[in-house]
């Protein structure tokens, strides 16, 4: 539970809703150690959860290696693709050499579209 620093207790809209002795009681009965094992799976879900998206390289990538990864993956997945995913090409590389992977370097193009 929250409690306000000041006042050393919780707040008025919680006040209106709980009686928070009876919550602590509650709190301080449970057995913890019986759902440990799903709270520590939950903390590594959000964990997961909280990583950016976007991969990045802590190098980064010359123009020629980044066009060759680029048509690796362009041809890999040429069937899951759009055809106007062409036109952003550019962009593609330049995320490759920005050191964005690859995969997310398309995921992102794929945004862009029509």
């Amino acid at each position: 539970m929250v409690i306000n620093h000041s006042s050393g207790d919780c707040g008025d809209s919680y006040l209106r809703k709980f009686n928070p002795d009876i919550e602590r009681a509650a709190v301080y009965a449970h057995d913890w150690n019986q759902t440990l094992p799903e709270f520590n799976d939950y903390l590594a879900q959000a964990k997961l959860n909280c990583q950016p998206s976007i991969v990045k390289r802590k190098v980064s990538i010359k123009r020629a290696d980044a066009t060759s990864l680029m048509a690796e993956y362009f041809i890999a997945h040429k069937d899951k693709l759009p055809s106007s995913i062409r036109k952003h090409r550019e962009n593609i590389i330049a995320m490759i050499m920005s050191g964005t992977s690859t995969e997310n370097a398309y995921e992102e193009a794929l945004k862009k579209v029509a």
